[in-house]
């Protein structure tokens, strides 16, 4: 039954495949600059998120990279340079520092993905 569906709102589960859009200059990705220095970059866990999000920044036939397991994702993330400080999953809408509140230290973020054993969510 549904009641015994729980869900852990403090919890993120990241569901594969998701995608990064990419700057088009290869091998670069979309990235937004946070508060407090550093850039954030932004992965999408559904095909209509990726597209609202292309469509909000005007860059409709733009590319994205596919990652269809968290090993994937994190051979790219150990790519980005270190001013990559932030990861935002699924944001609202509207870019803005609101949207930051589902963000992760990258660092983190990578050490999580590297344990596979423990599942995909993420704390």
């Amino acid at each position: 039954m549904i009641d015994d569906f729980e869900i852990d709102p403090k919890v993120l589960i990241v569901t594969y495949p998701c995608f990064i859009l990419t700057s088009g200059i290869a091998p670069g990705f979309i990235c937004h600059e946070i508060n407090g220095g550093g850039k954030a970059v932004t992965i999408l866990t559904d095909e209509d998120l990726l597209d609202r999000y292309r469509w909000e920044l005007g860059l409709h036939d733009r590319p994205a990279l596919q990652f269809d397991s968290p090993a994937d994702l994190l051979r790219v993330l150990r790519t980005f340079p270190a001013d990559v400080t932030h990861v935002v999953v699924d944001p609202p809408e509207s870019f803005s520092e609101s949207r930051l509140v589902r963000s992760f230290k990258i660092g983190g973020f990578k050490k999580r993905l590297a344990r596979p054993d423990e599942g995909d969510s993420l704390r």
